[in-house]
């Protein structure tokens, strides 16, 4: 069964970047198309995996779509991203599909801000994931100072900034000229 900590640590990232005057989205990772996914600049992804190394029920849609093997390699090239993957190490197949989904969006052209990060159920999340959220807002915000996460093309591009986080879905916006990022939850 779902223990819902995607959701609330994208829940948690969404409000802290509302704090900080990023403007933010939040949605599940199957609603990627209302969110205009690949449109998006800068994104967060917050995934688990369930079972067997499968990708959790609310982000079945969105994993067939990142998987589908007709996109062109530069489908995503204009997007910088960031994965955290929750997994346990009592199971085979750790952290599979947050290491899958951070190797796809690469193929497909996406950069990452930071490296793919696998946080233990078995050992305690938060040993991984405070560290990780440090290191995330030094990203967004040396995204924003190189100018990498707005410009005018990127607001034609997309009607709203992107940050897509973990299961649920967060994503910001800066149409205001503050840092975009996209958040994505499994």
């Amino acid at each position: 069964p779902p223990t819902g900590n995607a959701e609330a640590i994208s829940r948690d990232l969404h409000e802290q970047a509302l704090k900080r005057d990023m403007a933010s989205e939040w949605a599940a990772m199957d609603d990627f198309a209302k969110v205009n996914f690949e449109k998006r600049r800068l994104v967060v992804l917050i995934v688990s995996t369930t079972g067997n190394g499968d990708a959790p029920k609310n982000a079945e849609k969105f994993w067939r779509f990142v998987r589908r093997r007709s996109h062109p390699p530069t489908l995503l090239e204009e997007m910088r991203y960031l994965v955290l993957a929750l997994g346990d190490t009592n199971y085979d197949k750790f952290c599979n599909t947050g290491r899958t989904l951070d190797k796809r969006l690469a193929e497909l052209g996406a950069k990452r801000l930071r490296p793919l990060a696998c946080a233990d159920e078995g050992t305690g999340l938060e040993v991984v994931i405070e560290p990780w959220k440090a290191q995330l807002w030094l990203a967004l915000e040396s995204a924003e100072s190189d100018g990498s996460t707005s410009s005018s093309q990127e607001d034609e591009r997309s009607a709203q900034g992107g940050t897509l986080v973990s299961e649920p879905v967060a994503a910001s916006n800066s149409n205001s000229g503050s840092s975009t990022a996209n958040g994505i939850s499994s």
